[in-house]
């Protein structure tokens, strides 16, 4: 494994994997005071997410699967955002969970998005509580998004305009 700390700053960690053609499985994840990048790399990386600043991941031509279970929310000033470029291939991104903001750069046509779970589970927002970001290119086609909350049991409001979805807990 490797870490990355920068005790006293805040860094920005560039992970680029642009140039591989292979699909990859990669797991992000922050327990504790560590987030990792997990099938990126042979190793897994692992960053102090106090230490952070931003951080960028972007995914080859593969068709790449990206399983994000959590984002860091470091100590800077506005939080750390976390970008994921999928890359150009069929992309699969599973939002789990969030904690920091995360943006979503799908970059080319035919990826599927799924908020809130793995694809084809049930799924929960509740963990998704930093602001998810979904960008594709203009003119794009063919790109998929699922928002999931079949496995929650409350009772919830869900409102969605051109520029957002949310979820609310309706007024008694």
């Amino acid at each position: 494994a490797l870490t990355v700390t920068n005790a006293g700053n805040w860094s920005t960690l560039n992970l680029d994997n642009s140039a591989d053609t292979l699909a990859r499985t990669v797991t992000m994840n922050v327990a504790g005071n560590l987030g990792s990048v997990a099938g990126l790399a042979p190793a897994v990386i692992r960053y102090r997410k106090q230490d952070l600043r931003a951080l960028n991941i972007w995914g080859g031509s593969g068709n790449n699967t990206f399983n994000v279970l959590e984002t860091a929310l470091s100590t800077i000033p506005g939080g750390s955002p976390t970008t994921l470029s999928a890359g150009s291939g069929f992309d699969n991104i599973n939002v789990v969970g969030t904690t920091g903001a995360l943006i979503v750069d799908l970059q080319g046509d035919h990826n599927s998005v799924t908020i809130g779970g793995i694809a084809g589970q049930a799924g929960n927002l509740t963990r998704v509580r930093g602001d998810v970001t979904l960008r594709g290119p203009d003119g794009g086609n063919g790109n998929f998004v699922d928002i999931v909350d079949r496995a929650n049991s409350g009772l919830y409001t869900y409102t969605m305009d051109a520029q957002r979805f949310y979820r609310a807990r309706p007024n008694p």
